[in-house]
């Protein structure tokens, strides 16, 4: 580990961020046990294990300060972490935050370049160790130029969102940017962060990891979480490096005999994988406004396939699930069966739906079910069953989250109450599973008709028979 001075004051700025308070020891030990057992590392050859340190340690969590703001000081955050041979990255950059990805991330030959310039300059920089003992962070002097010339720089990609406009995604082929790294040290920039007063849109830092060891407070998978929660049309990142859930599905999918039957808890199955936290952080992740598209309606009624949507909220005082959906052929509002304390990660849940005919106006009615991921990606996808459709009634849909700040919906509970009530007042009967519907409340015909890209846990499901729900 890297280890510096403990001597010294904090900047104002550097106190009242959030990033001070103390990491989660748990998840640090993951991080460094990750990095300790990083084959890609571990397989190289140096001539002095130094320089092994140093490769390892670049995972890190710096204090950054923006060149553009250098009176901000030290206030934003970098964090790196290895997997295998690349580098995640979260940032929180003034009013940007978000994700990058480092891949490749540096190799041995990151020093080969010019090690007897490195061996040169480490020795300096033990000359310059008195001037930082007095723990002040003032960047008036920096000795990082020297350094920066002796180091490769690496392109990396970002996601991120502006907090002045949170409602769109920066995710392009421009927003990339590039960094070297030093000892302890970050230099670079992001390209593409626009409408903040970064000259020509790129914001350029440089950082420093704080006095300690080199911690980061997040494991792989969470990185990957946070990387793929950015995602538009991009297919999901699977950890490189080996963890406890990636190793737990390897073992499944390699598993002979296919015809065991799955636990129907979906993702919760691994009930070693699924903690607490894990729950509460899937429950507070479940509002939000959610893009969607279905099959059967791009098929039977393609000018209503566009612009389809749902609205989740979580509404804590009820301890209910409430929702507003446009199916295009359908508008209204929908409320699942299971209580908050009740609901299951990327498992079926049956709901109940009031609304609108967009054609005739007239009232319409029915169930349905609706699977909600939050690892590996921000998705929902389910059935309305009951639909005025031209066939069998049943409306396919799946479709991912947008990116808006944590609980919002664009609407508050008192709203999704209230147009809930005004649906439903009339407790109007409705239709209940029927033995020759599956578990998904669809006949086992649609089922196979509809591809779900999902994995066995899913397809069991909608074989398997459900017991009917009392009515809303």
């Amino acid at each position: 580990m890297y280890f510096g001075k403990t001597t010294g004051k904090k900047k104002t700025g550097e106190h009242s961020s959030s990033q001070n308070e103390i990491p989660n020891i748990a998840q640090c030990l993951a991080a460094n046990r990750s990095k300790r057992d990083n084959e890609h590392i571990n397989a190289m050859t140096f001539q002095d294990e130094y320089y092994r340190d140093r490769l390892r340690n670049i995972q890190a969590t710096y204090k950054v300060k923006l060149d553009s703001f250098p009176g901000l000081g030290y206030i934003s955050r970098i964090k790196l972490i290895w997997d295998h041979d690349r580098l995640l990255g979260t940032f929180e950059l003034d009013v940007f935050k978000g994700s990058l990805l480092i891949d490749p991330g540096p190799t041995q030959e990151h020093f080969r370049a010019d090690i007897e310039y490195s061996k040169f300059h480490e020795a300096r920089a033990k000359d310059k160790e008195s001037s930082e003992e007095s723990g002040d962070d003032n960047d008036t002097a920096d000795d990082g130029d020297d350094e920066i010339a002796t180091t490769r720089e690496y392109r990396f990609k970002w996601r991120g969102i502006n907090s002045k406009i949170p409602h769109k995604t920066f995710n392009s082929s421009f927003t990339v940017g590039k960094i070297r790294f030093g000892n302890g040290k970050i230099w670079g920039y992001f390209e593409a962060m626009s409408g903040v007063g970064f000259p020509g849109g790129r914001c350029e830092f440089h950082g420093k990891i704080p006095h300690g060891p080199c911690l980061v407070d997040m494991t792989i998978q969470q990185f990957l979480d946070k990387w793929n929660g950015y995602a538009e049309i991009e297919e999901d990142e699977e950890p490189r490096t080996p963890t406890p859930r990636s190793l737990t599905a390897r073992s499944h999918t390699e598993r002979d005999g296919a015809g065991s039957t799955p636990s129907p808890k979906g993702d919760t199955s691994q009930v070693e994988e699924w903690t607490e936290d894990d729950q509460q952080n899937f429950i507070e992740m479940i509002t939000g406004i959610y893009d969607i598209t279905s099959k059967e309606i791009e098929e039977d009624w393609s000018s209503k396939s566009k612009g389809l949507m749902v609205r989740l909220h979580v509404d804590q005082q009820q301890g209910k699930v409430l929702g507003f959906f446009d199916i295009g052929i359908v508008e209204g509002f929908f409320c699942l069966d299971d209580r908050v304390e009740g609901l299951t990660h990327n498992d079926p849940m049956g709901f109940t739906w009031y609304g609108k005919g967009t054609f005739s106006g007239s009232s319409e009615k029915g169930t349905g079910t609706i699977s909600i991921r939050a690892r590996g990606g921000r998705t929902v996808e389910g059935i309305f069953c009951g639909m005025p459709d031209k066939n069998d009634g049943e409306i396919d849909f799946r479709g991912t989250k947008r990116v808006l700040p944590l609980g919002v919906s664009g609407r508050g509970a008192g709203y999704y109450r209230a147009q809930w009530a005004e649906y439903s007042r009339f407790g109007l009967d409705i239709p209940q599973s029927t033995p020759n519907k599956g578990r998904w409340g669809v006949r086992k015909e649609l089922a196979k008709r509809v591809s779900w890209n999902r994995s066995g846990s899913g397809d069991s499901a909608k074989d398997s028979g459900a017991p009917e729900k009392a009515s809303g």
